[in-house]
């Protein structure tokens, strides 16, 4: 999606993926020369509220498109809006997540994060947002998964923890049928 579509072409999107069974969208600020908070997307935010979540591409530091800041922002005004904050909410710009904190529709992904997050930091950020928010493997690594699974065993939690973070959180927060 992109905020240049149509309402039509909005809703044309929902329903493929509704068709396809697909559990959700991707917005990438970054690539894509759009911010997060820029009203042009309200149109996807409101159409995809209570609809479709939106995984977000956030806090790369050469761009302000991707300003955690502005997915904060969306979050509270979109309230029934499931997002994914990717990158542990805020790649390069992890200064800006602790406003996650009121936004319990703000869900973290943590791919491609902790090669350069320091494990304390990760550790003090999913204590500070719950445990129960983040998800493994939503969105794409740039490592393989093995490299990534190692990285998160290293962090200072529970086998419980990990279990939620691997699966648990997103079978929940996608609504997902485990056989």
């Amino acid at each position: 999606m992109h905020p240049d579509l149509t309402d039509d072409e909005v809703d044309e999107v929902i329903q493929v993926a509704k068709d396809n069974n697909l559990i959700g969208v991707k917005l990438h600020p970054d690539f894509q020369f759009f911010d997060i908070d820029d009203e042009r997307a309200y149109k996807i935010y409101k159409k995809c509220e209570g609809v479709l979540p939106i995984l977000f591409h956030t806090g790369d530091a050469r761009y302000e498109y991707s300003s955690p800041l502005k997915l904060i922002k969306i979050a509270k005004e979109f309230p029934n809006l499931k997002c994914v904050a990717a990158h542990f909410g805020g790649y390069d710009r992890w200064h800006e997540v602790e406003g996650y904190v009121d936004t319990p529709n703000v869900y973290f992904d943590t791919s491609s994060s902790l090669f350069k997050l320091p494990v304390s930091e990760a550790n003090r950020l999913i204590k500070l947002l719950g445990v129960e928010r983040f998800m493994f493997g939503v969105d794409f690594p740039m490592w393989p998964h093995e490299f990534e699974i190692e990285n998160i065993k290293k962090l200072n939690l529970t086998e419980k923890e990990v279990d939620m973070i691997m699966s648990e959180n997103a079978i929940r927060f996608y609504c997902l049928t485990v056989k």
